[in-house]
């Protein structure tokens, strides 16, 4: 399996809603925001987690909403442009190779994984709706 961008080993054999209601009851209680070198892929899977069919079926809290504008808010102080720098930004499909705007991608939930369209829908479905991941298997594939 493929690692996870830094989330704690225990998150990762939850669902991702269970997940990131964890990450988020860690930071209420903490006031900190996950710290790792790929902190902007976070945001922006679980941004487009709380958008997808999937979150929609699980349910969304207002304190995971809450959570994921701490992050963004985090990052716009740094750069007000980051996350359109983000998604201009270049990535590939973790199956064929083929190279992607990181806006035409999709993410796992809970691995590394990008999939291009071509690769979307490879891994099956996860129990909310969302495909699942076809590399670690565990993880929602959004985006």
């Amino acid at each position: 399996m493929r690692s996870c961008y830094g989330r704690a080993q225990s998150y990762k054999s939850l669902a991702a809603s269970q997940m990131y209601e964890e990450e988020a009851k860690q930071w209420e209680e903490t006031g900190q925001l996950q710290r790792n070198a790929r902190l902007e892929y976070l945001v922006f899977t679980l941004r487009c987690w709380l958008i997808s069919s999937g979150a929609q079926a699980d349910g969304v809290s207002e304190r995971l909403i809450r959570y994921c504008a701490a992050a963004e808010s985090a990052f716009e102080r740094q750069d007000p442009d980051w996350y359109e720098k983000l998604l201009r930004g270049t990535d590939m499909c973790s199956v064929c190779g083929e190279t992607y705007r990181l806006e035409n991608l999709s993410s796992c939930t809970h691995c590394v994984v990008m999939l291009g369209y071509c690769h979307q829908l490879s891994g099956g479905r996860a129990a909310n709706g969302n495909p699942k991941c076809p590399d670690c298997r565990m993880g929602e594939i959004v985006g």
